[in-house]
């Protein structure tokens, strides 16, 4: 955790103010469709790809750096996990703001609906938990409990989110609806290929992806 606040502090004396806002302002400029990936370990083309330790580095627990009503479209891979409680609400209240009218938040994150699922009742795909489960225990078995403490606990993770959660904190900051759904009912062709691509069958057996619609 130090070393990434440290990281953090170097990307935003180098990356950030002056240089953030021309590479930002030069985005907008040449794009009619703007669209906004936050937490890109790879980039999206045709999107603002931001990585809090890249290039573009946009810290979503603070004001985004955009004009009310001036993003088409945001999008993030397993980022909300890694900010508390509060820090959730202000960023998606914050979503909220720099979107157009009708313009969507794509959120997908691990989510409690989803890897209970797993565990407990489908079990279908619960052997690409268990085998990456395996890498951080030494019992000579895993368990549920493993996975679900897994979950809440490493990689720096602070809070997951649920189905009922999202719809309801997003009614809270006036979007109009949030659903729950697959990869192949998203509407973006670059996003759902940027899954297929590059997501494990992990990443899927843990993964929900909320649409917040403006």
């Amino acid at each position: 955790f130090f070393s990434f606040k440290i990281k953090k502090l170097f990307y935003q004396i180098f990356n950030g103010h002056l240089i953030k806002k021309k590479k930002i302002n030069n985005y907008l400029k040449n794009n009619v469709s703007r669209k906004l990936h936050l937490g890109a370990t790879r980039d999206i083309r045709g999107f603002l790809n931001s990585q809090i330790l890249g290039n573009v580095p946009i810290d979503i627990t603070k004001k985004l750096p955009f004009n009310n009503e001036e993003i088409d479209l945001i999008f993030s891979s397993h980022l909300l996990e890694h900010i508390h409680k509060k820090e959730i609400d202000f960023f998606l209240s914050d979503s909220f703001r720099i979107l157009k009218k009708k313009g969507v938040n794509i959120i997908a994150t691990p989510s409690l609906d989803k890897i209970i699922n797993t565990c407990y009742i489908n079990k279908t795909n619960k052997k690409y938990l268990v085998d990456f489960a395996k890498k951080f225990y030494n019992e000579n078995f895993i368990d549920n409990s493993h996975i679900l403490n897994l979950c809440f606990r490493a990689f720096g993770h602070r809070y997951i989110v649920d189905y009922n959660y999202m719809k309801n904190l997003s009614k809270k900051f006036g979007y109009t609806s949030c659903s729950q759904v697959t990869v192949n009912q998203l509407s973006d062709k670059s996003i759902k290929e940027y899954l297929k691509k590059y997501k494990s069958s992990r990443w899927f057996s843990e993964t929900s992806i909320f649409i917040l619609k403006k």
